[in-house]
């Protein structure tokens, strides 16, 4: 329950950061993401264990999306010095879209609270990287 109730909280951030961003490149990668997190915030929470099968394969599909969106984007951050740990955090969530789709529908059985754990922390991660170098900016410099 715990799990679904963050996947729902983080789709729901997600779509209002697309909702809040200029330009369709830039508002529909979060959108999408966003609604994939919140369907599976609300499987999760509506029906945790008829759901498991369903769940496990909108993660998949949540995964590989992350995972191609960052790796594109960590490109645009190339300067900075925490593009490689966002680039990284891309790559390791395809993998894990990857993983969960071969091993689905079992996947369903372990594999949500240990993904989205892993992922929750690469995304941590990943963005203290890329404060920190935005810290280290001169003032009124764009990183991209």
């Amino acid at each position: 329950m715990v799990i679904g109730g963050v996947l729902l909280i983080t789709g729901v951030v997600q779509i209002v950061t697309g909702l809040r961003s200029e330009g369709w490149s830039n508002k529909l990668p979060p959108l999408i993401l966003g609604v994939i997190a919140a369907l599976c915030g609300l499987g999760l929470l509506g029906e945790p264990w008829i759901g498991m099968k369903f769940i496990a394969l909108l993660l998949a599909i949540f995964f590989v999306v992350e995972g191609i969106w960052k790796i594109i984007a960590s490109f645009g951050y190339r300067p900075a010095s925490g593009w490689l740990m966002m680039l990284a955090s891309g790559v390791i969530a395809l993998v894990l879209g990857v993983l969960i789709w071969q091993q689905w529908p079992v996947s369903g059985l372990w594999v949500i609270g240990l993904f989205v754990g892993i992922d929750m922390i690469l995304n941590g991660w990943s963005l203290v990287m890329l404060g920190l170098a935005a810290k280290n900016l001169p003032a009124g410099e764009d990183p991209a």
